[in-house]
């Protein structure tokens, strides 16, 4: 189970991500506490664009003599950190597709083009009883766009690795 300090970085993390902004042709860059971050626009279901950093690391990788342990927060990264994919999912029972593995304490963030203006930040934690579930498609996030709101999806260790 995530801690409440991990719960408040990721927070922190998600709250300071609607602030400094610059794009570029690549896509829109934004600046945390531990990076830069290059993200992607894309069309809302009604035409809206959007922007949105997906596969931010929240935590260190969970492998080795981590594994067992609560979860270490994220160091800071050099360059630009790449959140334009998906992120890989965390292990448990087989369901959906998509690659798995260890490393998978990631973070998106979504929010309508014009969030320089202050919105409320929505943050969606999946279900599944700690055994299974995902931050899901990244096209989720094309209906909520509609609206003046940031989105912050997680994923957590599941099953043994996090239970």
């Amino acid at each position: 189970a995530l801690s409440g300090t991990i719960m408040f970085k990721i927070f922190l993390l998600a709250s300071l991500t609607v602030g400094a902004l610059s794009v570029n042709s690549s896509g829109p860059i934004i600046d945390t506490p531990l990076g830069q971050v290059l993200g992607w626009e894309r069309l809302s279901r009604d035409g809206r664009w959007y922007q949105a950093w997906t596969g931010i690391p929240y935590a260190q990788p969970p492998v080795g003599k981590l594994r067992f342990v609560a979860p270490k927060p994220a160091q800071k990264w050099s360059g630009i950190l790449n959140a334009t994919g998906e992120s890989p999912k965390c292990f448990q029972p087989s369901f959906g597709r998509g690659t798995r593995s260890e490393d998978c304490l990631y973070l998106s963030v979504y929010r309508p083009k014009n969030g320089m203006i202050k919105m409320p930040v929505l943050l969606r934690v999946h279900g599944g009883a700690f055994q299974a579930g995902e931050m899901g498609p990244r096209e989720n996030a094309d209906f909520l766009m509609d609206e003046d709101v940031v989105l912050v999806k997680i994923q957590y260790r599941l099953n043994v690795f996090g239970s």
